[in-house]
């Protein structure tokens, strides 16, 4: 499914990684500055609630007044919503320094599940692991009480972090394996969640519809593959050439929405004008926002138009006698079903599908059910009738044809029209566009 409408909001400084709405509706992200950044809900006020000092990556709400932060230099910090400046929460953890502090998602108890990507490079040699493929990547939890522990070791560029919304397991992404692994909670178990995605996935989240977004930062890269295969002389030659000359990400981008049990609900891909390398994700109240590791702008899009904007119409004709209809089609209109399931038939056209089904309910014929485009209304108006079909007649009609000025539902400076009835009393329109 395509990406629908998407409106930017832009910010006054570069890469906003990542993206979080509070309560009001306001927006926070970070820039590769350090600042900290609220929109408001509109997106046309900004201010500047705190500097970290480092690149700041991953964010959440904590607590009821509080803004977590995972640095990709300064570690886990946080900062009052109000602003102000951020205190450290953890610098290191299991007697290793964090390299590459990337995403997290916070527990309602105020327990921190949050990722370290690499044990070996950090955020400004990001493609270096993804070629290297070093696995070592932590997933790390972060008690009330400050005590960590390790939950998954040996990730490929452990990325984005979500927690199921029962609380059951916290999933992570894994960037260089293009998967996203979970761990249940209650015993430990480690498992896969959604695998063999078609592109890198980078931050996720869990939204306010229950569902796990995920995103695809961009599709896979064919040389990354190759480089992935070579000699590590030739590897550590790779990373040396210039970035424009290293396997590259593409401009397409996608996310998923995907249920607690693994099964994707929604799924947006393909390139968005002004936008690319899309790594955040946020679902609130009937909107994704979308951060970028490479744009000076967040990303903004209702989920209901988009799925809705994006999808095949099609009409559904009731029927009480669904063999009486199969037969009036074929012998008036010529037209034969294409599919025929238990209480239904699927009909397509040039442009169009409509089905007949069985239904207790009878249409009162008062309205249009469905309607036929067609070149010449005269004459398919003559053919029609040469077959049995019987035209209706209304005021104000010329020769059984009603001339239509402009006003909605008509295309064009206007149409022509005529109806007729079916074998079930739905009422069928013909109609010829004015140019």
């Amino acid at each position: 499914m395509r990406f629908g409408d998407v409106t930017l909001y832009p910010v006054n400084g570069h890469g906003p990684e990542d993206v979080v709405v509070d309560a009001e509706g306001r927006i926070y992200t970070g820039v590769d500055d350090g600042r900290i950044l609220r929109l408001s809900p509109d997106g046309r006020r900004i201010d500047v609630i705190a500097d970290t000092g480092g690149r700041p990556l991953g964010l959440e709400l904590y607590g009821e007044d509080e803004l977590l932060i995972c640095d990709a230099r300064a570690g886990l910090l946080a900062v009052p919503l109000a602003g102000g400046t951020p205190s450290a929460l953890a610098t290191s953890a299991l007697g290793l320094d964090f390299v590459f502090c990337n995403n997290a998602a916070v527990a309602p108890d105020g327990t921190i599940y949050f990722t370290d990507s690499s044990r070996r490079f950090g955020i400004d040699n990001w493609r270096d692991d993804l070629i290297e493929q070093t696995a070592g990547g932590r997933l790390l939890r972060r008690t009330p009480d400050g005590s960590i522990d390790l939950l998954l070791d040996g990730l490929q560029f452990a990325n984005g972090v979500a927690l199921a919304p029962d609380g059951s397991f916290v999933a992570v992404a894994e960037t260089g394996a293009c998967r996203v692994s979970r761990v249940w909670l209650g015993d430990g178990r480690a498992d896969v969640f959604v695998d063999a995605l078609w592109g890198f996935p980078d931050n996720i989240s869990t939204g306010t519809d229950g569902l796990i977004w995920i995103t695809q930062a961009s599709p896979r890269v064919a040389a990354l593959d190759v480089a992935r295969r070579l000699p590590g002389f030739l590897r550590a030659g790779i990373r040396r050439l210039p970035t424009s000359l290293q396997p590259s990400p593409g401009r397409e981008v996608g996310v998923l929405g995907v249920t607690a049990d693994g099964k994707v609900s929604t799924e947006l891909r393909g390139e968005i004008d002004g936008f690319h390398m899309l790594v955040g994700v946020r679902e609130w109240h009937g909107r994704l926002y979308f951060g970028s590791l490479e744009e000076s702008a967040i990303a903004v899009t209702p989920t209901i138009g988009v799925m809705l904007n994006n999808v095949r119409i099609e009409a559904r004709i009731p029927t009480q006698d669904l063999a009486r209809a199969r037969r009036w089609y074929a012998e008036k209109l010529g037209l034969e079903a294409v599919e025929e399931r238990e209480g239904g038939l699927r009909y397509e056209g040039a442009s169009g599908v409509f089905c007949l089904y069985a239904s207790a309910g009878v249409s009162d014929g008062s309205f249009t059910q469905a309607g036929f485009y067609v070149d010449d209304l005269e004459a398919t108006v003559a053919v029609l009738r040469s077959r049995g079909v019987v035209f209706e007649e209304y005021e104000g009609m010329r020769g059984g044809i009603m001339e239509i000025r402009g006003n909605y539902p008509s295309k064009g400076s206007g149409e022509r029209a005529a109806w007729f009835r079916d074998s079930e009393g739905n009422l069928i329109g013909l109609a010829e566009v004015v140019p």
